[in-house]
């Protein structure tokens, strides 16, 4: 005997909410503390990253590398960073998107560690393309996790308020670490203050906990 049409179709209504995505507008985004933890997280990593790039190949004759050498450094940063980026993206499939960007906020102040410890050529070209296996996870799941939190539906809206600080940060580092150089003679300060903020970036990630009507039942569990 068929059930009533009532029974059959109450387990896909019960069911849709499941399927379908949530998306926030921008007011509503911006009213949760999470947004904020997110722009503070993104601005801090921004503050490590422009300033510390810019300065490679300085750096690199200070520590008695010709411009050409220093360039090796780079090639291994740009190829590891971006042949790594598919990984990254198959680990955000896997993986709750806050813990991997902790882990790579981590990661990533641990590759300026190797920087600081250069002592030849070969350990030169592993420092730039182990911060290149870090910093591409950074550049895929940066605008993943957005989109994860607060849907797609005005991706660009929200977007539209996150990115000046995130620009404005990485318009401030160089200034920040060429300011630190004359100041202390060296890069290696400005370095270890890069190697925090990545580290605090890390932390303030893990505090941004996905907005209550964005949690699936496992987010909520942790």
């Amino acid at each position: 005997r068929p059930l009533p049409e009532a029974s059959t179709t109450a387990p896909l209504a019960a069911a849709s909410p499941l399927t379908r995505e949530i998306s926030m507008t921008r007011s509503q985004a911006v009213r949760t503390p999470t947004f904020w933890l997110l722009i503070a997280a993104f601005t801090l990593a921004m503050l490590g990253m422009g300033g510390f790039h810019a300065n490679w190949i300085p750096y690199f004759e200070d520590l008695g590398y010709s411009p050409s050498t220093g360039a090796w450094a780079a090639t291994a940063y740009g190829i590891c960073s971006i042949s790594i980026r598919l990984l990254w993206g198959i680990l955000a499939d896997r993986y709750p998107i806050r813990y991997l960007m902790v882990a790579q906020s981590l990661i990533t102040g641990i590759s300026i560690i190797f920087f600081l410890n250069i002592v030849n050529v070969p350990t030169l070209i592993l420092a730039g393309g182990f911060h290149g296996i870090a910093l591409g996870g950074f550049f895929i799941m940066r605008p993943l996790m957005v989109a994860n939190y607060f849907g797609r539906e005005h991706l660009g809206a929200i977007n539209g308020i996150l990115r000046p600080f995130v620009t404005l940060s990485g318009a401030l580092s160089p200034l920040l670490v060429a300011g630190m150089f004359d100041i202390y003679g060296s890069y290696k300060e400005a370095f270890l203050l890069i190697i925090v903020t990545w580290f605090a970036a890390g932390a303030v990630v893990y505090l941004a906990r996905p907005p209550k009507n964005r949690r699936t039942p496992v987010e909520d569990s942790v």
